[in-house]
């Protein structure tokens, strides 16, 4: 499947101008990678885990990135269970803040 072409569809048939994805390491692997996606949300909950087998946020299995991924912070807030909150634009090669 050609993802840019799939989403270019979806924005020519339906206006889509915003897609929100919930997604594994995979799905973040192949969008980052793909280059479609401009903004990235994590929330980091305040727990500690130790399983060498747990996901990853980029799936190496998949594909490395061609380069690093770099992001500007946008936003930071803290969540009433202790979590954290961070909004990040994805900073496109050649493009200035």
């Amino acid at each position: 499947m050609d993802l840019k072409k799939a989403l270019k569809e979806l924005q020519k048939r339906y206006g889509l101008r915003t897609l929100r994805i919930d997604s594994g390491g995979t799905l973040s692997a192949i969008l980052l990678r793909e280059g479609p996606t401009d903004e990235i949300s994590v929330i980091m909950s305040p727990c500690m885990v130790g399983n060498a087998n747990g996901t990853h946020f980029i799936d190496p299995a998949v594909s490395e990135l061609p380069e690093p991924c770099q992001l500007r912070l946008r936003q930071l807030e803290e969540m009433e269970n202790g979590s954290v909150w961070m909004k990040y634009d994805v900073v496109k090669k050649g493009k200035k803040k």
